[in-house]
């Protein structure tokens, strides 16, 4: 948070493959008031220890349709795809901890250990939230 209370967000970090301040890739926000919610699509990979090779995301409509709803209640959201900017845990970790949002809502996809519970459509691919 910016010393100056005026100022919610003071845009410190920078993403080094783009130069962009952190901040910046949260997407929707009013970054002239305090962030109510960041709705988060994590990676599916730690691009810090790999970049990623392909630039084909799919969008993130469920996060959409509920930031809509809730910035349409008057909340100040913003939509984070790590995903289709291929961001790192940990800049997604330096832009929620940046941004400070009084709430963070993680999509997650994790690999299932049991594929006998998973339909073999998956992969074993299965949503976390």
């Amino acid at each position: 948070m910016s010393s100056d209370p005026t100022i919610p967000f003071e845009r410190t970090q920078a993403n080094p493959h783009t130069g962009r301040p952190l901040v910046d890739h949260i997407l929707g926000a009013d970054v002239a008031r305090p962030l109510d919610a960041a709705f988060v699509n994590s990676p599916l990979k730690n691009y810090d220890e790999q970049a990623r090779h392909n630039d084909f995301t799919l969008p993130v409509l469920g996060l959409g349709y509920i930031a809509t709803g809730a910035s349409h209640a008057g909340l100040n959201v913003g939509v984070l795809d790590c995903e289709s900017l291929g961001l790192g845990l940990s800049a997604a970790a330096a832009i929620i901890n940046e941004m400070s949002p009084r709430w963070a809502w993680l999509l997650s996809w994790v690999k299932s250990t049991c594929a006998s519970t998973c339909p073999a459509s998956c992969g074993g691919w299965t949503r976390s939230h």
